[in-house]
């Protein structure tokens, strides 16, 4: 999203070819490419492209109005040559010609461009909203309120509204791909929002869902079926991988959306019944929601997604580690509705207190998805070359100097040293390492290649109590740095919100319910003895996969997976080399 930076040594686009054999090589495997160009916002590198070619001699496709005088501050932090006018016929053209290469590309390679993600996203002054009260007020103007060309269009075309500009370059946009015989365009639904689907002329419109539920993305999703627009369920407090997976400062990630999505809290995510999530988590500050189900009939859910939004991400090893296996649990939730997933039930209330969720089936389940990863897919990870995270061990020492330590994966190697590290021993089961020490943990991947971060356990919290979102780093360091007591911690829970289904002979630790390491987990979707499957009838809860509408898993920004039933298709955030 912001570039390789000044030093880049190696190329940093796709070309033209590379773009045909990367659509070919994913027919192959059953994958569909879903191109994705963000505008207006989130566009500088081609507006600045674009102002250079303008500057030599050539502003066909020029996309900032250079007499425009407007204050502009992005979400990034950028100026108005972050976003594309609208009001230039320069930008139109440059759209006709983006669509109508990447349309030629598709066509090339003998694979039809049958959907465009739009974008259009965050195409705002940031001054303009909450938290800026202390700005001069002459900062917080309207994008674009001072080009000439805006202001021209506005005098010519009455309907021409300023503050919905976001709105009118999506309808302008999407004639285009009308135009080029493109039938379903995608957008963040923050770029479509004030408009409904009778607007566009594709013959689908979807929306990406990413407000948080503690937000009241409960009445977005409900604006959206009204609006008559395809939902893909994209929700940062479960769904962004550019978030921790613990509550602990040395795991890396934002959290202005959620404090952590581990691997539980995105398996947990109920997609089509989302009030149902108020009840097995908690907001970004750890404090219990409650959230009603609107009075109005199920929505049509398109499909969820999974990002991983790279800005502080700077190596591919980095980008593995925050996708998996994150990203195999949206896989799963996309592909098969579970038994503990409740039917939608308008003026239904879930909330901290409420006991809707049959958290048994729900922690039975998750036992035997996180079984087999860690028994077995990750072993196939490690072999492809994937540098998947490996969560650090919990552990707690009791009064007698015995260690007991598990993992969130079962199978997963587990090593203790009671020297500081200076060498390291396999932990099989308790042991006594004496009373008193401090005793650093760390965990392996099946080859030793992967490791976790070091943990240090002692005997501070050793018997601390569980209180119901098992605050998994109680009695856990930082390696050379000072004590964490996490057991309140605004209840949020320091590692993940596991299901409270057993403690592991009494101890603290990283995740109990995964004690029984059954690997024979089958959802009906790829756990299934080992071999991947398109088996849409078997799975845990017995019930059919998901089928309202086709089961999205994305993700972008970098190369990208979506699954559907029986079809995996995948999303590159990509910046071709066109014009």
């Amino acid at each position: 999203q912001l570039g390789s930076g000044p030093y880049a040594k190696e190329q940093q686009f796709y070309t033209r070819q590379d773009y045909i054999e990367l659509l070919k090589y994913a027919e192959e495997r059953n994958v569909k490419i879903l191109p994705e160009f963000n505008m207006p916002a989130h566009a500088r590198a081609a507006v600045i492209s674009m102002e250079a070619r303008a500057k030599n001699g050539d502003d066909s496709y020029r996309l900032t109005d250079p007499e425009d005088e407007t204050f502009l501050l992005t979400v990034q932090f950028y100026d108005r040559t972050s976003i594309i006018n609208p009001c230039l016929d320069s930008s139109v053209r440059f759209v006709e010609k983006l669509v109508g290469e990447v349309k030629q590309m598709h066509d090339d390679a003998g694979i039809p461009l049958e959907s465009y993600h739009f974008g259009g996203d965050e195409a705002k002054n940031i001054l303009l909203g909450a938290g800026y009260s202390s700005y001069s007020d002459e900062l917080k103007e309207q994008p674009f309120s001072k080009s000439p060309s805006c202001q021209a269009k506005r005098l010519n075309d009455p309907s021409f509204d300023i503050e919905k500009i976001a709105n009118y370059w999506a309808i302008t946009v999407n004639k285009i791909l009308a135009q080029n015989g493109i039938s379903e365009m995608v957008a963040w639904q923050d770029g479509l929002r004030s408009t409904t689907k009778d607007q566009y002329e594709t013959e689908s419109v979807a929306v990406n869902l990413w407000g948080t539920l503690y937000w009241g993305s409960i009445a977005e999703l409900a604006d959206a079926a009204d609006d008559g627009f395809e939902i893909i369920m994209s929700n940062p407090d479960y769904l962004y991988f550019d978030f921790p997976y613990e509550v602990n400062p040395e795991e890396r990630g934002y959290y202005w959306a959620a404090r952590q999505n581990s691997v539980y809290k995105v398996f947990s995510f109920a997609p089509e019944n989302l009030a149902q999530n108020a009840e097995t988590s908690v907001d970004r500050d750890g404090n219990e929601m409650s959230v009603t189900t609107p009075s109005i009939p199920q929505p049509r859910i398109h499909g969820m997604q999974g990002q991983t939004w790279s800005e502080t991400i700077r190596t591919d090893d980095q980008y593995y580690e925050m996708a998996f296996p994150r990203v195999l649990a949206v896989a799963e939730r996309a592909w098969h509705r579970a038994i503990w997933e409740m039917n939608w039930s308008p003026g239904v209330t879930y909330n901290g207190e409420t006991d809707l969720v049959p958290k048994d089936e729900l922690a039975t389940d998750y036992n035997g998805f996180v079984s087999a990863l860690g028994c077995r897919e990750m072993l196939k990870l490690e072999y492809l070359g994937i540098k998947y995270r490996v969560p650090p061990p919990g552990a707690s020492i009791d009064a007698s100097g015995v260690l007991t330590a598990n993992s969130e994966l079962p199978c997963t190697v587990i090593m203790y040293s009671i020297d500081e590290g200076r060498t390291w021993s396999l932990f099989s089961g308790p042991v006594g390492v004496g009373s008193g020490k401090a005793v650093t943990l760390q965990s392996a991947s099946f080859n030793g290649s992967l490791k976790s971060r070091v943990v240090v356990a002692d005997e501070e919290c050793s018997d601390c109590e569980h209180d119901g979102n098992f605050n998994m780093d109680s009695s856990i360091t930082t390696n050379g740095g000072p004590s964490i007591a996490t057991n309140d911690n605004n209840g949020i829970g320091s590692a993940n919100d596991f299901p409270s289904t057993g403690d592991n002979n009494g101890n603290l630790n990283r995740n109990p319910s995964t004690t029984m390491s059954d690997s024979s987990y089958n959802s009906g979707s790829s756990y299934n003895n080992g071999d991947v499957t398109t088996d849409q009838t078997s799975n845990t809860g017995g019930e059919n996969p998901r089928t309202p509408g086709d089961s999205q898993v994305m993700m972008r920004n970098q190369a990208h997976v979506l699954l559907f039933p029986g079809r995996v298709i995948c999303l590159v955030g990509i910046l071709l080399s066109l014009l």
